[in-house]
């Protein structure tokens, strides 16, 4: 049935505050002399703040006071709130059923006092819901339905059943049922990998992350952004050595993968990836070289096809998950200890368990053509083939560049000197280096400026093959402006010595063609006739 009201929850389901609690948990519990473990971390999960520091100094055998906990990690939680990162698909998810005009709640356990440290950051929190309601607004907390049972009255809903909660905490989950409403679960990433799907069996369904999220099993109008098989998500970035993983890729399964080691999680840019297990495509480049391939890329808890409990290995995470890239292209030698970089820019599917090998196979072959058609596609997706993310250290100034401008700099010096000399001074020094080389008349000076522009012209060629290059394969702005630099100096002189005649040339090229060059400009005297010496 269609959903009227759809009722989401706050923490670890649209926002990444999961993370940011452990981390200020850890560090109180290690104070206080706990020893902080999963069970520590797992135990407050959806608990408004006292019964989640009761149920934590339970969990951490801490003989300290729930109020003594609270205060030292009340004064650390103000402060990080707003590094909460938007979980993915969520603002995909709530911007769309927005537009299509569906009434939307939020229901969390968080004091209305802290509300707006969470919210501040993030306008799409903001802006979408008609009603929101804080965790100290009703008499109990979850799992007692209270709070769900409050958002359908002050949404002016009737029927729990026209409602659809969205939750990720076995405690809201409870809470919503309670409440006679169906219920979507997204275990929050603490929960995936490692996860006891019995504490989410009451949930209608059990979602790896928003992405997976289909409006349309509930009566709500379906996503139009799909490209074929392909979600289009914000880019992040990762880079990191290739290293040896189980070897399963390319021995049992025919398709070789390159693994990245855990430390490559902690360079990620920009998203929340390692939040999401899941396939992935994206494009990758390989050590030095710059080309850049199409990828399809796994990020999860492997294996998938037998469930052996063998994740102890060096490509692995701290809490067991890898990063396995598939470069869609045949290479004739390893690229191990080589520099992997990955710009992944769309998301394929949840993992999933395989009975056989033949359908693994055959899954991570269509995850590929996914891949491939959606990369090629979409003009958003292609334009990320030329981020400068790709590009190696050692990318932007071979030797020849780097001649290629020193000789622009010196032969522009040079020419302008010589070109825009004043008749009333001397000549200036790089004139007495071109006579050095025997150019001491009027027609070897043109025939070496003629040699100029040609060198030039040359030279301003390979800066404007240079520049489109470089726009091609998303170079910085600051190489993009030396190239430009590099492609001014070059034609600056060409159309000098093209459509300029320099002032010494002009007044004596009439008379004096052939003739030793003077060393010194001619002095005007007050008949207007020139004079000069000659210094043989």
């Amino acid at each position: 049935e269609k959903a009227e009201l759809v009722i989401f929850d706050l923490d670890g389901t649209l926002l990444d505050t999961e993370r940011v609690i452990q981390q200020v948990v850890r560090c109180v519990v290690e104070e206080l002399g706990g020893e902080y473990s999963r069970q520590v971390a797992m135990a407050g999960m959806g608990k408004r703040p006292l019964e989640a520091t009761k149920a934590l100094i339970e969990a951490a055998g801490l003989t300290c006071s729930p109020e003594e906990v609270m205060s030292k990690a009340s004064a650390q939680l103000m402060t990080e709130w707003s590094s909460a990162e938007l979980m993915p698909g969520a603002e995909r998810l709530l911007r769309h059923l927005h537009a299509a005009g569906v009434n939307m709640a939020l229901a969390t356990s968080t004091p209305l006092e802290h509300l707006p440290l969470k919210l501040g950051p993030h306008p799409v929190l903001r802006e979408v819901f008609s009603v929101m309601v804080a965790g100290d607004e009703v008499p109990g907390s979850k799992p007692a339905p209270d709070i769900f049972q409050e958002a359908m009255r002050r949404a002016k809903v009737t029927d729990p059943s026209k409602c659809l909660v969205i939750e990720d905490a076995p405690a809201g989950v409870q809470a919503a049922k309670a409440a006679k409403m169906p219920v979507v679960a997204v275990p929050s990433v603490l929960d995936v990998g490692r996860l006891d799907k019995s504490n989410f069996s009451a949930s209608n369904v059990v979602l790896s992350c928003l992405l997976d999220f289909r409006p349309e099993n509930f009566g709500l109008p379906p996503f139009d952004d799909f490209i074929g098989e392909v979600v289009p998500i914000e880019p992040w970035r990762v880079k990191g050595p290739v290293v040896k993983g189980f070897g399963r890729g390319s021995k049992l399964l025919g398709i070789p993968t390159a693994n990245l080691p855990p430390s490559s999680w902690d360079g990620v840019e920009g998203g929340v990836p390692a939040l999401t297990s899941g396939i992935y495509c994206g494009w990758s480049s390989v050590g030095n070289d710059s080309t850049v391939y199409p990828t399809a890329l796994s990020v999860g808890w492997n294996p998938h096809f037998d469930e052996v409990e063998d994740r102890g290995t060096s490509f692995h995470t701290s809490s067991g998950k890898t990063l396995e890239p598939w470069l869609l292209h045949e290479f004739d030698t390893d690229f191990y200890d080589e520099e992997l970089r990955l710009v992944v820019c769309g998301y394929i599917r949840p993992e999933a368990p395989f009975t056989t090998m033949e359908a693994l196979v055959e899954r991570i072959h269509e995850d590929g053509r996914a891949s491939l058609s959606a990369l090629e596609t979409a003009e958003a997706m292609r334009g990320l083939a030329r981020d400068h993310y790709l590009l190696p250290r050692s990318h932007g100034w071979p030797k020849r560049n780097l001649l290629a401008v020193t000789t622009a700099l010196a032969m522009c010096t040079l020419t302008v000197c010589v070109a825009s000399g004043d008749p009333e001074t001397s000549l200036p020094p790089p004139f007495d280096a071109i006579r050095a080389f025997g150019v001491d008349t009027f027609e070897s000076f043109d025939r070496l400026l003629q040699v100029c522009t040609i060198a030039w012209t040359i030279h301003f060629c390979e800066a404007l093959v240079g520049l489109a290059v470089a726009w091609r394969k998303g170079l910085a702005l600051p190489q993009l402006l030396v190239w430009w630099l590099l492609a001014f100096l070059c034609g600056f002189p060409i159309l000098r010595n093209i459509f300029a005649i320099p002032p010494q040339r002009s007044s004596l090229e009439g008379k004096a063609k052939n003739t030793t060059l003077p060393a010194c400009l001619l002095k005007q005297q007050n008949s207007g006739e020139a004079e000069c010496k000659k210094t043989n």
